[in-house]
């Protein structure tokens, strides 16, 4: 059981008044609640976290309710459940393979679950506010505009991936406002950009396909199905091809995943790789020459050939895989992979070559302040979001309401930022599950992390190691990129 109840916190990881906020450094007492506040949007309308009775109070009356507000937010919050409308084969196959992943289901309520949820959260039920969402016809599309672009400030913008909220906020860092909101992208993960930056690529894991933007107008100009539900894609250095992870939601995803190739001249699935379970994170070598695919049900890491698209060894079966990022040696060949792995609070090294461990390096413990000698968060899963810095120079990772930073190659550490631990309003908050990401400016001075249960981005500046900023976005943005980079 021990084991499925880790795969089931991955899983659900896997739904105005003007100014900014300044937070403090690392040694400040990280329960505290400094002031938020908001900057101007016509975008998001700001609010405290909703109670878990608020998104109960959103199920009609009905034999099944009391299973779904008694067993279905054991786990993650109920939004998560009720957020989007789906046809009753997909109910059946989400509700079994929650109970596969230690949902305290019977076999005798399953059924009940199923029903009630089709019936009211169907593709033909009534309409509830904020939830049960249906995905777009593609006459509902936007068309886009000439001027989508006119009030982006800065050089690079934030995109952000409301996974709960079936859009994308595109994020200004001069303003630090949402500047753009892009619809009809029902769950959207991480965001990945074409060379010249003028498409992006989104892959829905409602819809199950890559939702194609053009980023000039804002319109949505394709929708590329897939095989089942898709997780993180990354392009390949020449961008011909989009790998795109795929983790089934059934009660066998430790059985069988895929790897599907997207052809981004056609537009068409090309090459489906099968895998022995679930894949929810891939990641791209920067010579592009090794691709990684982590499975969390399958407790795995298989790493590929990108010239064949064959496998080369799969290694790190201990635990749960979480993120992975690689760094390039001197030549520029991928010389080591980090990744965290269940039970281990911190980052493992492994050789790029050989999949042999090398080393293992704990998280940062603050050695002053209120929280001394105290590991932040035990961290059953590692950690959630990594990325190196874009001179090679550092690597910063994130977990909870933690952002540490480890120098390069050495991988000593630096500090850690604590993150507010508030709501939209800035009150006191601390969600159900505390997932995040990470990304890092072009420029490296600003590192971004999404707070998916706190519906937040906070803005990181670098050379002072301080949050600087809270912004409030959309629905549980899980993801987050940089447009027109993407994954670096």
């Amino acid at each position: 059981m021990a084991n499925k109840i880790v795969v089931t916190v991955f899983a659900m990881l896997a739904a105005a008044s003007s100014g900014t906020f300044a937070a403090g450094d690392a040694a400040v007492d990280s329960n505290a609640v400094p002031h938020i506040a908001i900057s101007p949007s016509d975008v998001i309308k700001v609010r405290a976290h909703p109670s878990p009775q608020y998104w109960a109070d959103k199920l009609p009356e009905g034999e099944g309710r009391a299973v779904i507000t008694q067993k279905c937010q054991l786990c993650h919050d109920l939004q998560r459940a009720i957020a989007f409308a789906r046809p009753k084969e997909q109910w059946q196959l989400i509700v079994e393979a929650m109970h596969t992943r230690g949902s305290p289901l019977t076999p005798e309520e399953i059924p009940l679950a199923v029903n009630y949820l089709t019936k009211y959260f169907g593709l033909d039920s009534l309409p509830i506010p904020e939830v049960g969402m249906k995905p777009c016809k593609p006459r509902e599309w936007p068309k886009g505009s000439s001027d989508f672009r006119s009030n982006w400030k800065g050089s690079y913008n934030i995109w952000v991936s409301n996974q709960q909220g079936a859009g994308i906020d595109i994020v200004d860092p001069v303003t630090k406002n949402i500047v753009r909101r892009i619809n009809c992208v029902s769950a959207p993960d991480r965001i990945e950009f074409s060379r010249d930056g003028n498409t992006a690529y989104a892959p829905d894991r409602v819809e199950h396909n890559i939702t194609v933007i053009d980023t000039r107008t804002g319109a949505i100009k394709a929708k590329v199905p897939l095989i089942e539900r898709p997780n993180v894609a990354v392009f390949s250095r020449d961008y011909k091809k989009l790998y795109v992870g795929i983790w089934p939601v059934t009660a066998d995803d430790g059985k069988r995943g895929y790897v599907q190739v997207v052809d981004t001249s056609t537009l068409k699935v090309v090459k489906t790789i099968q895998t022995k379970a679930g894949i929810h994170d891939t990641w791209m070598s920067s010579d592009g020459k090794l691709l990684l695919a982590m499975s969390p049900p399958g407790m795995f890491m298989n790493v590929y050939d990108t010239q064949t698209d064959k496998l080369l060894y799969t290694c790190c079966n201990k635990a749960e895989i979480g993120t992975m990022n690689m760094e390039a040696g001197p030549d520029g060949s991928t010389s080591r992979i980090f990744f965290s792995q269940a039970g281990f609070p911190g980052v493992i090294v492994i050789d790029a070559k050989t999949g042999q461990e090398l080393k293992r390096v704990e998280f940062y413990v603050d050695t002053e302040g209120p929280s001394k000698g105290v590991m932040h968060q035990p961290a059953p899963l590692g950690f959630h979001g990594g990325e190196i810095s874009p001179d090679g120079k550092s690597y910063w990772i994130t977990t909870g309401s933690y952002v540490y930073r480890y120098d390069l190659p050495s991988l000593k550490a630096v500090g850690d930022v604590h993150l507010a631990k508030v709501d939209q309003a800035g009150n006191p908050f601390t969600p159900a599950i505390e997932g995040s990401w990470l990304t890092i400016a072009p420029d490296g001075q600003k590192v971004y992390a999404v707070r998916p249960g706190r519906n937040l981005l906070s803005v990181i500046d670098v050379k002072t190691m301080k949050e600087e900023a809270l912004i409030p976005t959309g629905e549980y943005p899980l993801h987050v990129s940089i447009w027109p980079r993407g994954t670096p």
